[in-house]
């Protein structure tokens, strides 16, 4: 999904969906591809940041895990990004493991089960 404020992009979000694929998380945490989706991406302009878009995302992402009849929706942070973290786990995520991922970076591997 996107947001806008006057015709502007500011904020992009991008899920991944029951598929087969390196950015479906799902083979990292031992789960089953067609339970999970994932939370793959959000970018927000830095000037439109603190505003909630990124809780906004995660609100409708729960949505779409509805519609998909998805278990579990995934998603990756670096440990060290507190505010992205802390989004997540105020939206009910918990962490599921650190591990290296995305040419060795580490990142906290957020799990929300959702049925």
């Amino acid at each position: 999904g996107k947001e806008t404020i006057n015709d502007k992009l500011v904020a992009l979000g991008l899920v991944v969906l029951n598929r087969k694929d390196e950015r479906n998380l799902a083979k990292d945490v031992d789960k089953i591809y067609s339970e999970c989706i994932t939370f793959d991406s959000i970018q927000v302009k830095e000037e439109y940041r603190g505003y909630g878009i990124h809780s906004f995302f995660l609100k409708e992402t729960d949505k779409i895990a509805d519609i998909c009849n998805a278990k579990y929706i995934l998603a990756t942070v670096s440990p060290k990004n507190n505010f992205s973290k802390n989004n997540f786990l105020n939206n009910n995520y918990k962490v599921n493991k650190t591990m290296s991922k995305y040419n060795n970076l580490e990142r906290d591997v957020m799990e929300k089960e959702v049925k």
